[in-house]
């Protein structure tokens, strides 16, 4: 039965390559325009961009949230 699973979702797999293969040699002009060009730089240093803000607004400030209370001295 697991085989037979498989077995199927790598005929899929490997249908879906041979789709994006065919997509890519039919259209590589336009691949090698949009790579030329840098969008995809572009867009994976956004990326990168938003990754680092969100990491920075979820540090917190070097506060301590409660009140040190410091020994008294008996004379």
């Amino acid at each position: 039965m697991i085989n037979q699973v498989l077995y199927i979702w790598l005929q899929q797999v490997q249908g879906l390559l041979e789709t994006s293969l065919t997509l890519i040699s039919e259209n590589k002009d336009i691949f090698i325009v949009i790579l030329g060009v840098g969008i995809v730089p572009l867009a994976g240093r956004f990326l990168w961009w938003m990754i680092q803000q969100r990491r920075q607004r979820q540090i917190f400030p070097d506060t301590f949230p409660f009140d040190v209370i410091k020994p008294q001295r008996q004379t």
